[in-house]
């Protein structure tokens, strides 16, 4: 048999975020160095505690095409979790 009920993990957060971009000029290109700091705020009483969120990523310009790579560190409840991505942008 399947069960339907919804048993996901779905809750609602405020997330107050700090974002900082520092432009450096290279030979190559421009980089963009982000940094941003997170603080994860649960709306509901049953959720668990406030979790921070720490992320450094960069910005390589190539014309108007830009690679984004980004690697963070999400603390929450006595755990450490790391987390990478990476995307593009283009100026059209």
């Amino acid at each position: 048999s399947t069960d339907d009920e919804d048993t996901s993990d779905n809750m609602n957060i405020f997330e107050p975020t700090f974002l900082l971009t520092v432009p450096i000029k290279t030979p190559f290109g421009n980089i963009d160095i982000n940094i941003s700091f997170k603080i994860l705020i649960p709306l509901e009483e049953d959720s668990p505690d406030n979790g921070l969120v720490f992320n450094l990523g960069s910005g390589y310009n190539f014309k108007n095409f830009v690679i984004r790579p980004e690697f963070g560190v999400l603390l929450l409840e006595d755990e450490k979790y790391h987390h990478f991505g990476i995307g593009a942008s283009y100026k059209f």
